[in-house]
């Protein structure tokens, strides 16, 4: 991996556009999850940003020596890399920062002991020892450089590894035949508490794949919808991808939620799938039909979509959001029906667990339903 030229400057630029666009679209399509609390579209384009910058700097800095393959692949890595500590979510935060500050402590200790080696110059003339001195601690400095980048990159590797197995491991982005799974009588009642807490966390995946396709069916739903289980940022209980037709729900929906909480939350993100569908057919409409009346909510929802406000400045806004108010209000009925197929009148505090204990603050409730 030495700094050796085996391509052309305009080859070399060629190179970081080609593979950094095609590696782009994979990642995207994949095992990519979003910045924050911004939307799948709008995250793609911060890592978009992440990458042309890691790719501008290292061109602008090889642009002389080290035009090949090697430099290309870690100015890539660098974007992915960057973009992926940035995005990490718990419980991967802290094996993140064991790894950088390993990394980083490795850096520098190659660095001290290319920095701080005697430079041999007894054979150099007196007159030509300062000039000599400075020509060495200059490629000191760039092997340094250079090496540093190389270490943190092969992190940089490791950890897009591990993201990516996490990332396969909790998601099941196929849809497979729900009634060969889990049927629907034998699913509603494992929505019983009692029965709920003494399932495994696959078998309640099974239970809320069959709950979104009820609810899929029940609202007219034609676009299939895939199920999602992913660790999500920080207050975020579920998510709606338009792109991907995809909903998301956090690990801890399984892990730790009651059934009726899991049950909240399906039905509010389906039912942000059914608005999309209203926007989609809103949009495809004839501009002579759309101010008719039976078409004002859509023309809210419609809007809403494309100025969504995720509540990070102001909750209130947020929580007043045409689409949210019909989200809540649908699932809050939804539940009840639910509770009527179960005969299950009880009080209504044994539905609600450690997730909605926050509700009251609105904590966890804030960013549900993200949209593109």
């Amino acid at each position: 991996m030495r700094r050796k030229n085996t391509m052309g400057k305009r080859r070399f630029v060629r190179e970081h556009i080609f593979w950094g666009l095609i590696t782009w679209i994979i990642y995207t399509k994949t095992s990519f999850q979003p910045y924050g609390n911004l939307s799948f579209a709008k995250s793609r384009w911060v890592l978009l940003a992440f990458l042309v910058g890691s790719c501008v700097l290292g061109i602008a800095l090889n642009y002389k020596r080290g035009l090949n393959g090697w430099t290309v692949f870690f100015d890539l890595l660098w974007g992915y890399g960057l973009y992926a500590a940035f995005t990490c979510v718990y419980p991967l935060t802290g094996f993140t920062r064991c790894v950088l500050l390993v990394t980083f402590i490795l850096a520098d200790i190659f660095g001290l002991f290319v920095l701080l080696r005697p430079i041999e110059l007894r054979r150099i003339r007196p007159s030509r020892r300062r000039a000599r001195r400075q020509r060495v601690i200059f490629r000191r400095l760039e092997l340094t450089l250079f090496s540093a980048k190389r270490i943190i990159g092969i992190a940089f590797l490791l950890l897009l590894s591990v993201y990516t197995i996490v990332y396969f491991r909790e998601t099941s982005v196929q849809r497979p035949v729900v009634e060969e799974a889990v049927g629907e009588q034998e699913g509603l009642q494992m929505l019983r508490q009692e029965v709920w807490d003494s399932l495994t966390v696959d078998k309640r995946l099974e239970v809320i794949r069959m709950v979104m396709e009820r609810e899929r069916a029940h609202l007219g739903i034609s676009n299939d919808l895939c199920l999602g289980i992913v660790p999500l940022s920080m207050g975020t209980l579920g998510y709606y991808d338009q792109d991907r037709f995809e909903i998301l729900i956090d690990t801890d929906v399984l892990r730790i939620s009651t059934a009726w909480e899991a049950l909240d939350i399906i039905c509010h993100e389906t039912y942000h799938a059914m608005q999309d569908s209203l926007v989609e057919l809103y949009e495809r409409l004839d501009e002579k039909y759309k101010n008719l009346i039976v078409f004002e909510r859509v023309r809210e929802y419609a809007y809403e979509f494309k100025h969504y406000n995720h509540g990070q400045t102001d909750f209130d806004e947020y929580y007043e959001q045409a689409c949210e108010t019909d989200a809540r209000a649908y699932a809050e009925k939804r539940l009840e029906d639910y509770k009527g197929y179960l005969g299950d009148e009880e009080n209504e505090e044994r539905h609600w667990g450690k997730l909605y204990g926050y509700r009251a603050t609105g904590a966890l409730a804030g960013n549900k339903g993200g949209f593109d």
